[in-house]
């Protein structure tokens, strides 16, 4: 199977990821674009923006770039056409999608995100990931508020 082959082919050559190092860098990039940001009680690093608080997280060899917009009802159905509206949103922006991140317990959020290997980690990437994620934030907003 050429996917199978693929996949085991880009597993074997990924480098593995010094997590401290790779935490240093975000901060000093971080501070290097101005964004003012802090550690929160996940030790997520937190940035408070006039589109609301955005997070940054290291997991595995991605950096996550997200943003929690509303916690979602366990009536999805409902939510045909607002989920549509969305589909529509994330093709006016690149590098950042709306998704469902799961909360504490059993509850959904309606989310922004973006994501960056950490290998590739670099000041364009992060400024890139950040200000999809911003945009994207503003559209909803001027969208749906």
């Amino acid at each position: 199977d050429d996917l199978a082959r693929y996949l085991t082919n880009v597993e074997e050559q990924t480098e593995p990821v010094d997590v401290a190092q790779v935490g240093e860098r975000v901060e000093a990039l971080l501070t290097e674009l101005g964004l003012p940001w802090s550690i929160d009680e996940e030790a997520d690093w937190e940035i408070k923006s006039d589109v609301g608080t955005v997070f940054a997280r290291l997991e595995g060899g991605t950096v996550w770039i997200f943003q929690h917009v509303h916690e979602l009802e366990e009536k999805s159905k409902k939510y045909a056409d607002y989920f549509r509206s969305l589909l529509v949103l994330n093709g006016n922006v690149s590098g950042a999608a709306f998704a469902i991140f799961g909360g504490p317990g059993d509850t959904q959020w309606l989310s922004i995100t973006s994501s960056i290997a950490a290998t590739s980690l670099d000041k364009e990437e992060l400024a890139f990931a950040f200000k999809s994620v911003f945009e994207l934030a503003r559209l909803w907003e001027t969208t749906f508020r």
